[in-house]
């Protein structure tokens, strides 16, 4: 079993953020970055998840739109296949 740090250290700076003998425990092992970089990575995460719904969002656009075209070709051709209908019944 993994034991904790005793000192922790930001992820991305590596400056010394929390010390268990001085911190609360849990705040202690919950803890991953310093004020500065807590900023930093989540703009990073927020920007990360805005692109992959932007992707999302092409893509279902893209799906959507290539639904419409078939249900337009397939609107088109049971208009073609009735008028072919109502020609014959008028004959």
């Amino acid at each position: 079993m993994s034991q904790i740090p005793q000192i922790k250290r930001c992820e991305r700076c590596y400056i010394i953020i929390s010390d268990a003998s001085r911190a609360d425990w849990y705040s202690h092992i919950r803890i991953k970055y310093c004020d500065e970089c807590r900023e930093i990575v989540r703009r990073e995460k927020a920007a990360a998840r805005v692109k992959q719904l932007r992707e999302r969002k092409r893509e279902n656009e893209k799906l959507t739109k290539a639904k419409i075209k078939n249900l337009e070709l397939e609107n088109e051709i049971l208009r073609k296949k009735l008028e072919i209908m109502w020609d014959a019944g008028r004959a």
